[in-house]
């Protein structure tokens, strides 16, 4: 059996396919360069995360079991929570008076962040006499069974 495959003819022909695999080793060479160039910012990246994780904004729990005062009060962590009406209704009173009594401009996330971290500190100095405590333990559900 012979050979079945049509071979270019022609002078235009034989010049295009000599010169393809002469462009395909220049296309190879150029997606090796990209891939290279693409791996050394994921690389240069994953570095700055890493250095950035190491000198993280987080509060530091010390020995106190205070958070230490933030450098940059920029948020950096993003978390939901779901509140019933009661507790979304008190958030915005809470907006609400300190924008008309006390001229404090505060987000809604401002005054939870704040709300939970004095309820924290409450609860370090307090502990069982805390007003979270107390009023956890008076829900059946946050209840021990001994």
């Amino acid at each position: 059996m012979a050979d079945q495959t049509q071979k270019p003819q022609g002078t235009f022909s034989k010049l295009m396919s000599s010169a393809i695999p002469h462009q395909e080793q220049k296309l190879e060479n150029q997606q090796s360069s990209m891939l290279e160039s693409q791996n050394a910012s994921k690389r240069a990246i994953q570095n700055a995360v890493k250095q950035e994780s190491q000198h993280s904004r987080n509060p530091v729990i010390q020995k106190t079991g205070k958070p230490k005062t933030l450098a940059n009060p920029v948020p950096t962590e993003k978390v939901s929570y779901r509140f019933h009406a009661e507790g979304k209704y008190a958030i915005e009173d809470m907006k609400m008076i300190l924008a008309r009594k006390h001229g404090i401009k505060a987000s809604l996330e401002e005054i939870a962040e704040a709300c939970i971290l004095l309820a924290y500190d409450d609860l370090l100095e307090n502990q069982n006499a805390s007003k979270l405590a107390s009023r956890l333990a008076r829900t059946p559900e946050n209840q021990t069974s001994s």
